[in-house]
């Protein structure tokens, strides 16, 4: 799931300052913040599941289990992001860029990608920690704590790109060492929240037992809490796994749904990179509302009294008026903003003939992105991730026919076509899974 995390990334003034001074250093970024970007991205199953859990331990009023399923999260996290900063630095990250990103031709951005990647998959641990800190509190339904996280992060983003990149002249280094540092800060922020939002709660707890005064309670309160076992954090990172090839096979699809048009033309190109970035402009407010179902669906169906058919009719009739309008936006935008985008009338044309291909496939993935996160915080994510590669990769062999990207012609129009086939096949498919007989409420006690 990308989250407000996944954003605090090198921008503004001091990037194009820079780039000037090092075109290879800013030619770089690109390949640099795609990679970064993109694994932390595959690291949300980590606060997905933790959002489930807590959510779920809330709505049964286990305030002790929803702290440890928040610790758990976050040992895992700190534990998995230190792997990955591990293996970043033993040539996982400057092999992926040669193998995917870089080319013979562009060779010379791969050492100053490769030191970018180096310094963010250092602070790889504080990043996935901060999502999973953030899921945690986003479940307890406090989310404007995440939001202060952000914007203290977002301010020392941009000051230390001003320092660092303008400043000093430190190029993709200084841009890594600043988002490294709003990593750090936001974690920070996020973490000193929640453990205020913990305490809270156990003082509470205790000193009110069976809503009496006991002056004993204290004490109580200040108990260490037990620490995450090993096997519980097996068995989360294997509860957890589904999820991860969920957004896995999303990730396919979209890397593959732009190598379908590599046979346009160089307008068709700039059209089709135009209208991936205004789906992805507005993806991840799908995501956002996914995560806010998530930490609602349990509380919810407590009250729907165990039926799912309710909390989910309810849901998804409200998520329909959000993408209506997101459909409604994004293809306005596609037919009569394409000069916000280019100078080029072609573009401007072929953007206006995908428009309601754009506009159709972002209104179905912001009405399947709600229905699966309310699935996953239902205890559905086994069948969810089971489905996922096999429509990865049916898309991925529809985009890379013949009928598809060996047509130059009708290569872009086609492409986008399969895009909304596969989107708009993945609703009967969540409306199978949520027949599945599940005891929501219940599912945290085999955690």
């Amino acid at each position: 799931m990308q989250n407000l995390v996944s954003r605090a990334r090198p921008c503004g003034p001091a990037r194009r300052r820079g780039a000037g001074r090092w075109p290879a250093a800013a030619a770089a970024l690109a390949p640099a913040v795609s990679f970064s970007d993109s694994l932390a991205y595959l690291m949300t199953f980590l606060a997905i599941k933790t959002t489930s859990r807590v959510a779920t331990y809330v709505a049964n009023h286990d305030g002790r289990g929803a702290r440890l399923a928040a610790r758990e999260g976050l040992w895992l996290s700190a534990i998995v992001g230190s792997l990955m900063a591990l293996s970043g630095e033993l040539g996982g990250a400057a092999g992926t860029l040669r193998s995917v990103y870089v080319t013979g031709r562009t060779a010379a951005v791969l050492a100053p990608a490769t030191t970018y990647c180096r310094i963010r998959g250092a602070a790889m641990p504080l990043q996935l920690m901060w999502q999973t800190a953030q899921a945690a509190s986003i479940a307890r339904g406090d989310a404007t704590a995440p939001l202060r996280a952000c914007g203290w992060a977002a301010l020392f983003n941009v000051v230390g790109d001003i320092v660092l990149v303008a400043g000093l002249g430190l190029g993709v280094a200084g841009a890594a060492l600043a988002t490294a540092l709003s990593m750090l800060v936001g974690c920070a922020a996020q973490l000193r929240s929640l453990n205020k939002l913990e305490t809270t709660e156990r003082l509470q707890e205790a000193v009110f037992q069976n809503d009496q005064l006991d002056p004993a309670g204290c004490d109580r309160a200040l108990e260490r809490e037990a620490r995450p076992s090993l096997g519980a954090l097996c068995r989360l990172f294997g509860d957890a796994l589904p999820i991860f090839a969920t957004l896995f096979s999303k990730t396919v699809v979209g890397v593959v749904l732009v190598a379908a048009a590599a046979g346009a033309s160089l307008a068709e190109l700039a059209a089709h990179q135009i209208a991936n970035g205004l789906f992805l402009l507005f993806a991840p407010f799908a995501d956002a509302l996914s995560a806010a179902s998530q930490s609602l669906a349990p509380r919810a169906l407590r009250r729907a009294k165990q039926r799912p058919r309710i909390v989910l009719s309810t849901v998804l009739r409200e998520t329909g008026v959000a993408a209506t309008v997101a459909f409604g936006l994004t293809w306005g935008l596609a037919a009569c903003g394409g000069s916000l985008f280019s100078a080029n009338p072609f573009v401007h044309a072929t953007l206006a003939k995908l428009g309601p291909w754009i506009g159709a496939s972002l209104g179905v993935y912001v009405l399947n992105t709600v229905f699966e996160g309310t699935l996953f915080a239902f205890g559905h994510a086994r069948p969810i991730g089971a489905l996922m590669p096999f429509n990865a990769l049916a898309v991925a062999v529809a985009l890379l026919s013949k009928s598809v990207r060996g047509t130059p012609e009708t290569c872009l129009i086609r492409s986008w076509i399969v895009f909304v086939a596969y989107q708009i096949w993945r609703v009967p498919q969540l409306a199978l899974i949520a027949r599945m007989p599940k005891d929501v409420l219940a599912t945290t006690s085999d955690d």
